[in-house]
C-alpha cells in the first residue's frame, strides 16, 4: 500500500503539527533521508514496510467505513492526524483540512501519565479512543503498562512489535498489539514422529493496535494511532487474568517467594499464601507455573552469571563465604583422581565451642537420600546440658570406605584443636571401627544397643533368647556374673556352634554393661540419637536438593535446634521449680544447679528414694563405707564410699561414672546423713544451667552470639520497618515506591555480604583447579557386617511368606511394630525395644525428646 492511500483518506496525520503525509511519501522516495516538520530525522533504514505493515490495507477507492460505521468511528478505529473531534462527528461530510484544523483546540490542558498510579486513576472500562488525545505518556513504557491495563481490564492481552528509531539511534516511535495479532507459523505442526501434543493456536489475525510517538519538543509520548476493533470475543473478567501475558511476577512477588523458599516452603505452599493474602486464588496475578518458570530462569541465571563453577563448587563457596561472620569456621575438602567432589567436612565457630564442653561423648552416623546426589551424609552430635543433641560437625562422603572415615575422623580431630573425645557411639559399622581404633586408640568405642539386637532377629530366630540378651546387655552385673549368665543363656539355646553368636561374645566388651561400668557414656546406648537428627534434618532438606541448596537447608536445621537449645536454656532459668518430693532441700538444691531437662530425670531418683535403704556402715581410716541394699527384697547390697575431709561419694555401681548423674544408692546415703545441699562431686558441669558462661570469656567475639545487643538492634530494625509499612499504605503509589527500595536495598545488602570472602587465615578458596560434582552413590555396593551372602529372605511374621513384612500383610493387618531393617543407619527413631531398654534403678538418657 502507498503512503497516499492513507494520506487521501486522512488517516495518518502528525497531531504536533500535522506533518502531511504525502509530502513525507515524496521524501521517503526521493531521499536516502527524511525530516519530518517536527525535526525528526529518518534515515535510510526507514522503510513504507515498517511504518504500515501492521495494518489492514484500506482501498484506497473505498472508505474504510460504510456509512452505516461512520457514526461509531471513534469507539473502533481512531487515527491520530485525522483525528476526530466533536465537529467533525456532527459533518460525516467535513474534509481532512477542516479535521485537522480543528485539531489544535483538542489537545489543550494535556493530562499527563508518568506512573501506574495516575493509569489506574482513569476508568479504563469507560475509556474511548477520543479522550487518548488528552493523554501524554512519560516513556514508551509507561505507554505499554497503560495500553497492558487497558487490555486487562477490556478481555485482551497486549504485546509489543515493531519499533522505529531515528538515524541517530533514538527510539522514536512503538507499536503494540493484541495478543492474537498476526497467525501462527506452520512449523512443526504436521509432523508424524512429534511426540508432545502442540500448544492451542490462539492467534487469529487480530488487527487491534496501539501506536505512540516521540514530541521531540518535550521528550514525551503521544498516541499516533488507536484500533479497537478485535475479531475475536474478548475474555470476560474472571478469565482475564489467565492470560499468559497478564500473568506475570513483579519483584516484590519474587523477593518474596525466594524469602519463603529459603525457609523451606514449599513452591504450592507460597502460592496458597499468595492466595491467603490477596482474598483468593482468582485474585493471585499468578499460577504455580509462573513461579517455577521463574525459579527456573533465576538457576539458569546463575548459571549463566558463573558458567565455569560446579554445584560442588558453589556449596564450598557458600560455606566458606559463612566464614566473614565466623572466623572459627572450619571447612575442608578433597577430591578424586576424576577431579569430582570425594569428600566435604565443615563445621562452625559454635560447633567447635560446644565441643569444648560437651565433646566427651561423640556419636556418628551416615545416612542417604539427603541431596540429589544420594552421597551419604555423616553427622557427628553429642549431647549438651539439657540432654539434647547437639551438633559438632557435618559431613558429605562419596562412599563409606575405611579410609574414608580415616579422613573424616582425622578433620574433625584437627577442627576441634586435637580434641579426642572420651567415648564413641557407632552402629557397628566395620570401617566405622576401624577408622575409630586407628585414630582414636583410647576412645572408648560402644555399639548401638539397638542395632545388636536387631541383627539378634536376623541371625537368631529365637525370640526367647532376644529377650534373655536384652537383660544381659543391661543388666549391672560383676564381670563374674556376666560370664555366668552368657554361658548359661548360649546353652540353653544350644548357640554354641552359631558363628554370629561366636563374634558377639568376642566383641562384648563393646556392648556388655558389665564391662563398660566407669566408663563416661552420658546416658548413650544407641545410635537413636543421630538417626532421631536424620529425621529432624528430613524436615528441612528435601532429596532433590543439590549440593547447595542442600547446604543452605541444613543451616537452617542448624539454626533452629540452636533456636530450641535457648529456648531450654529460658525454661531453665525462668521461674523456679515447685518440689514435689519428701526430701525437699536437696530437690531445691539440685533444681538451682542442674538445668530443666536434666534435673527432671534426677528427679526420679529421688521420687524412688523409699527402694533404698542404708543397712550399716563401716568406719576406717581415710572414709565411710556405708551398705546399701534394695527395700523390701534386700537381695543385693551396694557400697558406698564418703570421704568427708574431700566431701566425695562413690558407689560400687559406677553409675555416676557411666551416666554422670547420682544413682539410687548415693542418694539414700545423702539422706541418711541428712545433707540438704547436692555436694559438688555430685554435680558434673555440664549438666548445670552455667555450663556454657565460659565461652564468651574464652572467645569473646559478637560475631558468634545472638546476644542482647544484636536483638535490640535487629528488633529496633523491626520496628522502623513496620512503621514505614503503614505508612506507604496510603496510596498504591507509595506502596510500589517502597517497595522498589527495599528490594533494592536488599538486592544490594546481598551481594555485599553473603557471598563475601572469608578474613585471611580463617579458611582458603576453592583452588584454581575445577572441581566436579561428586558421582552419584550408589548403596549397593557398600558391604554391610549384618548383610550375610545367603541368607534367606525375611518373612512376614504374620502369614510366614517371604516378600512383605507384617504392616504391609495381604491379610489385612495396618498396625504392628516397626519392621526390621538392615544394620545400617536409617532414618526412623523407632527403635523396636527401646521402651525396653529400662532397668530398675536406671535412668535413660538415651533418645532425642520431641522437642528436638
Amino acid at each position: 500500500m502507498k503512503a497516499s492511500d492513507l494520506a487521501g483518506s486522512g488517516f495518518e496525520k502528525g497531531i504536533r503539527g500535522g506533518m502531511d503525509l504525502s509530502d513525507e511519501e515524496n521524501s521517503i522516495q526521493g531521499n536516502d533521508e527524511m525530516t519530518t516538520d517536527d525535526g525528526t530525522q529518518y534515515g535510510s533504514d526507514y522503510n513504507e514496510e515498517d511504518q504500515y505493515s501492521d495494518y489492514d490495507q484500506p482501498d484506497m477507492n473505498e472508505s474504510p467505513y460504510s456509512d452505516s460505521d461512520s457514526s461509531n468511528l471513534s469507539d473502533h478505529f481512531y487515527g491520530y492526524g485525522d483525528e476526530m473531534n466533536s465537529d467533525a462527528e456532527e459533518d460525516d461530510n467535513a474534509d481532512v483540512e477542516d479535521i485537522n484544523v480543528s485539531l489544535p483546540n483538542a489537545v489543550q490542558g494535556m493530562v499527563k501519565i508518568d506512573n501506574l498510579q495516575d493509569i489506574l486513576g482513569i476508568d479504563l472500562k469507560q475509556l474511548v479512543p477520543l479522550d487518548l488525545m488528552n493523554y501524554e505518556f512519560l516513556d514508551s513504557e509507561v505507554a505499554y503498562l497503560f495500553y497492558h491495563w487497558y487490555g486487562r481490564v477490556n478481555g485482551f492481552a497486549v504485546r509489543k512489535s515493531r519499533k522505529i528509531h531515528n538515524k541517530e539511534g533514538l527510539l522514536i516511535q512503538r507499536n503494540f498489539v493484541c495478543h492474537k495479532e498476526g497467525l501462527r507459523e506452520d512449523r512443526g505442526l504436521t509432523m508424524d514422529k512429534r511426540q508432545r501434543e502442540p500448544r492451542s493456536d490462539f492467534r487469529c489475525g487480530c488487527t487491534a493496535k496501539f501506536r505512540v510517538h516521540v514530541d521531540t519538543s518535550n521528550g514525551r509520548w503521544y498516541a499516533k494511532l488507536f484500533t479497537d476493533v478485535h475479531n475475536h470475543v474478548l475474555e470476560e473478567d474472571k478469565m482475564c487474568g489467565m492470560i499468559a501475558a497478564h500473568r506475570k511476577m513483579n519483584e516484590s512477588d519474587i523477593l518474596h517467594m525466594n524469602n519463603m523458599s529459603r525457609a523451606g516452603v514449599s513452591t504450592p505452599h507460597i502460592h496458597n499464601t499468595f492466595a491467603n493474602q490477596t482474598g483468593g486464588f482468582q485474585k493471585v496475578r499468578f499460577s504455580k507455573e509462573n513461579m517455577y518458570n521463574v525459579q527456573g530462569r533465576q538457576r539458569r541465571k546463575k548459571k549463566k552469571d558463573e558458567p565455569s563453577k560446579s554445584d560442588a563448587e558453589f556449596a564450598i563457596s557458600y560455606i566458606r563465604g559463612m566464614g566473614s561472620k565466623d572466623p572459627l569456621l572450619y571447612c575442608r575438602h578433597i577430591a578424586n583422581e576424576d577431579g569430582n567432589l570425594d569428600r566435604l567436612f565443615w563445621s562452625d565457630g559454635i560447633s567447635q565451642l560446644n565441643y569444648q564442653i560437651f565433646g566427651d561423648v561423640v556419636a556418628f552416623d551416615a545416612t542417604y537420600g539427603k541431596n540429589r546426589y544420594k552421597c551419604p551424609f555423616v553427622v557427628f552430635c553429642g549431647v549438651n546440658h539439657h540432654n539434647k543433641s547437639t551438633i559438632f560437625a557435618t559431613a558429605l562422603v562419596s562412599n563409606e570406605k575405611i579410609e574414608t572415615y580415616v579422613w573424616l575422623l582425622e578433620r574433625f580431630l584437627e577442627a576441634m584443636k586435637g580434641k579426642a573425645p572420651m567415648s564413641v557411639i557407632t552402629d557397628g559399622d566395620r570401617a566405622m571401627k576401624a577408622a575409630i581404633k586407628q585414630v582414636y586408640p583410647n576412645a572408648h568405642h560402644r555399639l548401638c544397643a539397638w542395632h545388636i539386637l536387631d541383627n539378634a532377629r536376623k541371625h537368631v530366630h529365637i525370640p526367647e533368647f532376644i529377650t534373655e540378651l536384652r537383660k544381659c546387655m543391661f543388666t549391672e552385673f560383676d564381670v563374674s556374673e556376666f560370664e555366668d549368665q552368657w554361658a548359661a543363656i548360649v546353652a540353653k539355646f544350644r548357640l554354641e556352634e552359631n558363628v554370629w553368636v561366636q563374634e558377639l561374645y568376642e566383641r562384648r566388651m563393646m556392648w556388655a554393661a558389665a564391662h563398660m561400668r566407669g566408663r563416661f557414656f552420658a546416658g548413650f546406648r544407641t545410635t537413636s540419637r543421630c538417626e532421631a537428627l536424620h529425621s529432624q534434618i528430613g524436615k528441612f532438606v528435601k532429596k532433590r536438593y543439590n549440593l547447595t541448596e542442600f547446604v543452605q537447608h541444613f543451616h537452617r536445621c542448624l539454626n533452629y535446634l540452636r533456636y530450641k537449645e535457648i529456648e531450654s536454656d529460658f525454661n531453665s532459668s525462668y521461674g523456679k521449680i515447685v518440689p514435689k518430693t519428701k526430701v525437699r532441700d536437696l530437690e531445691k538444691s539440685a533444681a538451682a544447679q542442674f538445668t530443666k531437662g536434666v534435673f527432671l530425670k534426677f528427679r526420679m531418683v529421688l521420687e524412688r528414694l523409699g527402694t533404698m535403704i542404708v543397712l550399716d556402715f563401716e568406719e576406717n581410716m581415710t572414709c565411710t563405707n556405708y551398705i546399701v541394699t534394695n527395700y523390701p527384697a534386700k537381695d543385693k547390697t551396694w557400697h558406698v564410699s564418703y570421704h568427708e575431709s574431700t566431701v566425695q561419694f562413690t558407689c560400687s555401681c559406677y553409675k555416676m561414672e557411666t551416666h554422670g548423674l547420682p544413682c539410687d544408692h548415693l542418694v539414700a546415703v545423702l539422706v541418711y546423713l541428712g545433707i540438704r545441699e547436692m555436694p559438688k562431686c555430685l554435680v558434673l558441669d555440664r549438666w548445670t544451667k552455667s555450663a556454657k558462661h565460659g565461652i564468651r570469656a574464652a572467645f569473646n567475639d559478637d560475631t558468634l552470639y545472638w546476644d542482647s545487643h544484636n536483638l535490640c538492634q535487629y528488633s529496633s530494625m523491626v520496628d522502623h520497618c513496620h512503621y514505614m509499612c503503614n505508612l506507604s499504605l496510603v496510596n498504591d503509589e507509595e506502596i510500589h515506591e517502597t517497595r522498589a527500595m527495599i528490594a533494592k536495598r536488599v538486592q544490594f545488602l546481598k551481594l555485599k555480604y553473603e557471598f563475601s570472602a572469608p578474613p585471611n587465615g580463617a579458611v582458603g578458596g576453592v583452588g584454581s583447579v575445577r572441581l566436579g560434582n561428586p558421582t552419584p552413590a550408589v548403596r549397593d555396593d557398600i558391604t554391610r557386617p549384618s548383610k550375610a551372602k545367603g541368607r534367606r529372605p525375611n518373612k512376614c511374621s504374620r502369614c510366614k511368606v517371604a516378600g512383605h513384612n507384617k504392616k504391609s500383610c495381604p491379610q489385612g493387618l495396618t498396625g504392628g511394630r516397626h519392621g526390621v531393617g538392615t544394620s545400617h543407619a536409617g532414618t526412623s527413631n523407632n527403635h523396636p525395644g527401646n521402651e525396653n531398654l529400662f532397668v530398675a534403678g536406671f535412668v535413660d538418657y538415651g533418645g532425642l525428646s520431641e522437642e528436638d
